[in-house]
């Protein structure tokens, strides 16, 4: 399985402790949302860079991009999960890059069927790019496509994140039922990365125009980002029939006739 959609599916779960009195050394801080990191265009020193500063994994545009180019990408990248975005109308082309390094793939719903074969894809994790206008209908769908999705991606790269953003978020997580991961842009501030997160946001690809001090920064805002307000859910009342007063028996008969 994919080492990225496994940390995805296993967010925000709490680690059970071990028995007995064995000293338990601490953990770092684990991130409410997790962050992947475009690399495109980045240089080996800056992809190390990235790949040491906290993100989740990293990801490159398939389009252009030669086998060579993508060796060096993976060998810089060490240990952290990389991922390919797929362009639908070059899938062929972009399936010769795909190997078992590979951790997951990129797509949208233009992309040929026949592209989804294991021998193309191979074990990828398989995130969806979905419009974030999509009718409830296919979002429905997402979960019964063959073969399953494992994430969705929504475009976010806004000037300014805005409420209807975050509307759509929440609607997309809703209906889906797979961790959404958000496309920003690199100046996302506390209250919009606290925004997505709580509008149902389990990670954010930050835009290939992000340094690696910006994406530093990032992380340790989400860090530092306090815990997400519990809403009180309204119950609904409970309506129960209306009971009225059982008739007096003379009443149920009428008046007795004097003889």
């Amino acid at each position: 399985m994919s080492k990225f959609i496994d940390k995805l599916h296993n967010l925000n779960k709490d680690a059970v402790p071990p028995m007995g009195f064995k000293k338990v050394e601490a953990e770092p801080k684990h991130l409410s949302m997790l962050v992947i990191a475009e690399l495109s265009g980045k240089t080996e020193t800056e992809i190390k860079e990235i790949a040491e500063s906290g993100v989740a994994a990293g990801i490159l545009k398939a389009s252009g991009l030669s086998a060579s180019a993508l060796a060096k990408s993976l060998k810089s990248c060490g240990n952290l999960p990389l991922g390919l975005m797929l362009d639908s109308d070059k899938i062929a082309s972009a399936g010769k890059l795909i190997s078992g390094e590979i951790d997951f793939v990129v797509f949208d719903t233009r992309v040929p069927v026949t592209a989804m074969e294991e021998k193309i894809l191979g074990k990828a994790g398989k995130v969806l790019r979905v419009n974030p206008d999509m009718e409830i209908s296919l979002l429905r769908a997402v979960n019964n496509v063959y073969p399953l999705i494992d994430a969705v991606l929504i475009d976010l790269r806004n000037a300014h994140l805005t409420l209807d953003n975050l509307l759509n978020c929440q609607r997309t997580a809703d209906i889906v039922g797979q961790p959404l991961v958000a496309y920003v842009s690199k100046s996302t501030d506390v209250i919009e990365l606290a925004g997505l997160r709580d509008s149902g946001v389990k990670s954010i690809l930050v835009g290939e125009d992000a340094s690696a001090s910006e994406i530093k920064t990032v992380i340790e805002t989400i860090g530092a980002l306090p815990r997400p307000v519990k809403r009180k859910e309204k119950g609904s009342a409970v309506l129960l029939p209306r009971i009225s007063a059982a008739p007096d028996k003379e009443d149920e008969g009428g008046e007795d006739d004097d003889d």
